[in-house]
């Protein structure tokens, strides 16, 4: 129908906001993150480091693995992605269910 052609628009313009916006401010406090750390571990050994650049920092970590194998980039990806998923599929259920516009935003 008409009203859930919207709302698929809707919620793939959100997602698509979504898709940019996560992986700009997780970068942002990963550098942050990145040089903290390099900081402090400096710190424990009792060095004394440059002032430590946190994007070259975050870059080395992109390329390193994390969780299953996955990098940096394809898990934040996925985040997003099942997010989405979530609210179509809260919302076709909703309606299958023949619940209120309120219950289904509930959920």
């Amino acid at each position: 129908t008409t009203n859930l052609k919207e709302i698929r628009d809707l919620i793939a313009q959100w997602f698509i906001g979504l898709n940019t916006a996560l992986p700009e401010a997780f970068a942002v406090s990963a550098t942050a993150l990145a040089v903290y750390e390099a900081n402090y571990t400096a710190k424990l050994y009792g060095g004394k480091i440059k002032k430590p650049n946190g994007e070259k920092l975050y870059a080395a970590a992109k390329k390193v693995p994390l969780v299953g194998g996955a990098l940096v980039d394809e898990l934040l990806s996925k985040i997003a992605e099942t997010a989405r998923q979530k609210v179509e599929y809260a919302i076709r259920d909703g309606i299958n269910s023949g619940k209120t516009n309120q219950e289904i935003v509930q959920r």
